[in-house]
């Protein structure tokens, strides 16, 4: 779909790379969403797809590259940049690849509160229900 020269993406990824160690799992990836638009990832296991999708989110780092929601770069502007994400999940589940604790503070950051708030709100919770940090 051609956009007009003037229409701001709503997405905008500029050559978003990530390495785990050798391994680089997500490389050089471009795009540009713009609003009213759907995108969907396809890929097979291991593809970059669940990577990709941690950077948008914020709870990964690019290594290289820009992310953009809604023109707030988020390493530089995170908590505006997902505070306009709307995020479904396949499955109404956990991450299992995250612990307890960062389940917690991925659930409580986008959007909701500052970081400080789901912080010391999911620390509460933490310290309430957990009997040791390892178990959490």
């Amino acid at each position: 779909m051609d956009q007009p020269s003037q229409a701001a993406p709503a997405l905008l990824l500029d050559n978003v790379s990530k390495s785990f160690g050798p391994v680089r799992a997500v490389d050089g990836v471009s795009l540009k969403a713009f609003p009213g638009e759907f995108i969907a990832v396809l890929g097979l296991n291991g593809a970059g797809k669940t990577t990709l999708f941690q950077m948008l989110c914020g709870l990964l780092a690019p290594d290289g590259g820009r992310i953009e929601v809604m023109g707030h770069d988020m390493s530089r502007d995170g908590v505006p940049a997902l505070a306009r994400l709307g995020i479904v999940f396949q499955q109404p589940t956990l991450d299992l690849e995250l612990s307890v604790a960062a389940n917690l503070y991925f659930h409580a950051t986008p959007g909701q509160r500052s970081f400080q708030a789901a912080t010391a709100a999911a620390s509460s919770l933490l310290a309430r229900f957990c009997t040791s940090r390892a178990s959490c």
